[in-house]
C-alpha cells in the first residue's frame, strides 16, 4: 500500500495520544490536550509550546535529560524532578545521538 506521508504521521500520533489523554480520566488532565494540531519543523521541533514544554518535561522526568537555559528559551516551567538513574537503553541512546 501507499506510505503514510510525515504530515499524516504527525496528525496519526497526535490523534492517538489525544485518545490516551481522553481514556486516562482525571490523572491525564494536566497534559496538553489533543488540539489543535501542531505542525513540525517551524520555530521548533514541535510548533505547538505547550506540547514541546511537555515533551522537555518527559525527558528530563524520565531520562534526566534537559538544560534549564533550553526550557528558559522555551518559555517552559522546569519540573522540580530530575531523573537520576539511566537504564542501558537510556545510556546507548544518548551515546548514539552524541555521534550523529
Amino acid at each position: 500500500g501507499k506510505s503514510a506521508t510525515g504530515p499524516e504521521v504527525a496528525t496519526a500520533l497526535q490523534q492517538a495520544r489525544g485518545s490516551m489523554r481522553s481514556a486516562g480520566g482525571d490523572a491525564c488532565k494536566v497534559l496538553a490536550q489533543q488540539d489543535p494540531l501542531s505542525e513540525c519543523g517551524k520555530k521548533r521541533s514541535i510548533g505547538r509550546a505547550d506540547l514541546f514544554c511537555e515533551m522537555l518535561s518527559w525527558q528530563m522526568e524520565e531520562l534526566g535529560d534537559g538544560e534549564k537555559d533550553e526550557f528558559d528559551r522555551n518559555g517552559c516551567p522546569m519540573p522540580a524532578k530530575r531523573a537520576t538513574h539511566t537504564t542501558h537503553r537510556t545510556q546507548t541512546l544518548m551515546s548514539e545521538s552524541d555521534e550523529l
